[in-house]
């Protein structure tokens, strides 16, 4: 929780200075300001518009649901599986069948989610961005952490092992027990006696049959259960699937950036190959030379850098990024070492998005940014979602806490809770997001810009200046003149042009021939003068 915060706020120091550095500071609200071209003024304010924004995010909720469901349908096989003594698939597979869904359920919405944004009718792209950001955030982490919040802290409930007596039960849950009591009786029937206890296992009557059960997290073997810090199953599950994930991750990102490249080097050959075939028609037995690619044939058939393409996008990116770092905040207590593992498999995956940016991504668009925009703000939620998940797990999973009684946990978790709260809004405080150095240099640059003087202060004489009272102003050429222009003011002058080309004057003319004058009846204006 502390380095997370830490580095949380230490990021947004960085990003300020660059920020300033680059000049960018209000770029994104100018920019981003501008009108998406898939934008209907026409659908604002209608009730079927306000209904699609609300159905959008209900989606959102609903796919969730129906991840659960299928997650807990994977979960209820490998238990029947288990209690039948059954060597099945899901019981072998199960962890990796488990993360596989998540990949799936994953891509699945990434697909979903545009459509849902685009359904909304964002004005500007940059309500676009946030909207499609929440969203994809929002399915893709929940999606990511659920099967390990359900082993942490619902299996214990909800996937029992039960038995007509305790020894049916001792062998289903720990499969070598015949084996370990013959070799050591003793110690097998101190195991038996704890197993008995409340916080491992209850007895219920079904059909008039009087039944035992073991919760779903019981100890991991006979001598876990013997030992008070003795691991249970859910611990070494949870170690064990958070593994398989980020080797699968890593897997994954490599076949996804395998298989561009493969793309771009068939559709290449195809065309080589298609435009060789039209020379040998034309010319049978010619023999010319190999046609060779140009760079910019080669950009126009790499993918672009856009959302749902092979080339990848920014958000698709910083995604990954958002899910590798939630779980290492949330479940990385369990299993210090996972942060060296997700370290050095971080180093390959960035290096391999290196390399796909630089040989198989299109040269994507240059454009200005003033930070990562709204993921600075899903980071933040990840924080402190962390801080309530890894007190949880301090006092349901981890061991000593785990052994006392629930009005005890419950008091240990809100006043852990509450402390680690206060810790991040500590060290928000001291780290602030804008570090000091940057202050001052924005505050000298407004204070310049505030003073600077080009020119001169223009001297306005006291009978024209008007402080208090604007009713009087006189917008006259001079002082106390009229404003309402007269005939007599137009006349007596002559109209010819003289040396320094200026016209002075109006005739007056009785029969109105060659067009009046605008200003008053009976003036006529000369062909020679120049509109005022």
């Amino acid at each position: 929780v502390v380095w997370a915060t830490v580095f949380n706020q230490l990021f947004l120091n960085r990003m300020a200075r660059a920020r300033q550095d680059w000049g960018m500071q209000d770029f994104e609200s100018a920019y981003l300001s501008i009108d998406r071209a898939d934008y209907n003024f026409e659908l604002e304010g209608r009730a079927m518009q306000t209904v699609k924004r609300f159905l959008s995010y209900v989606m959102c909720f609903l796919f969730c649901l129906a991840f659960i469901g299928v997650i807990s349908v994977c979960e209820a096989k490998k238990k029947e599986e288990i209690e039948t003594e059954t060597d099945g698939y899901f019981r072998r597979y199960g962890s990796f069948v488990v993360v596989m869904m998540i990949k799936v359920w994953s891509i699945g919405w990434g697909y979903i989610a545009p459509l849902l944004a685009d359904m909304q009718n964002h004005r500007t792209q940059e309500r676009y961005n946030d909207s499609l950001t929440f969203m994809l955030a929002f399915v893709k982490v929940f999606v990511t952490l659920w099967n390990f919040v359900y082993v942490a802290f619902i299996k214990n409930w909800t996937s029992p092992t039960c038995g007509a007596t305790m020894e049916k039960v001792t062998q289903r849950i720990w499969n070598n027990f015949t084996g370990y009591a013959a070799a050591n009786r003793t110690l097998a029937d101190l195991a038996m006696a704890a197993l008995k206890e409340q916080r491992y296992t209850y007895e219920y009557v079904y059909e008039s049959n009087e039944r035992v059960c073991a919760y779903g997290c019981y100890p991991a073997s006979p001598y876990d259960v013997t030992h008070e810090g003795g691991e249970t199953n859910c611990y070494q599950i949870l170690r064990y699937e958070l593994v398989t994930f980020f080797f699968v991750h890593i897997v994954y990102t490599v076949i996804f950036l395998i298989w561009p490249m493969m793309k771009v080097k068939i559709d290449m050959w195809l065309e080589l190959r298609k435009v060789q075939c039209m020379d040998d028609e034309q010319s049978p037995g010619g023999g010319g030379p190999a046609k060779a690619y140009s760079w910019l044939q080669w950009q126009a058939k790499c993918p672009q850098y856009e959302y749902a393409s092979w080339g990848g996008s920014r958000v698709e990116d910083f995604l990954e990024c958002a899910i590798g770092y939630a779980l290492i905040t949330c479940f990385g207590i369990l299993f210090p070492s996972l942060c060296l593992f997700a370290f050095i498999g971080n180093m390959v995956e960035h290096r391999l998005l290196a390399y796909r940016m630089t040989h198989v991504t299109c040269r994507p668009f240059p454009r200005g940014a003033s930070g990562i925009g709204s993921w600075t703000q899903v980071f933040e939620y990840i924080s402190n979602i962390a801080v309530v998940v890894n007190v949880m797990l301090l006092v349901s999973v981890m061991y000593p806490i785990k052994s006392y009684d629930l009005k005890y946990k419950f008091a240990f978790f809100i006043v852990l809770e509450h402390a680690l709260l206060g810790v991040r809004a500590a060290l928000d405080q001291l780290i602030p997001d804008c570090p000091h150095d940057v202050k001052r240099i924005e505050d000298f640059n407004n204070h310049f810009i505030r003073t600077m003087v080009k020119f001169k202060e223009l001297h306005v004489r006291p009978e024209e200046q008007y402080w208090k009272e604007f009713a009087r102003a006189d917008l006259g050429l001079s002082p106390g003149e009229s404003l309402e222009p007269n005939c007599s003011d137009m006349q007596g002058t002559d109209w010819s042009d003289s040396e320094e080309g200026s016209t002075s004057g109006l005739t007056m003319t009785d029969d109105g021939e060659g067009g009046g004058s605008p200003w008053c009846a009976g003036c006529r204006r000369p062909p020679s003068v120049r509109p005022l």
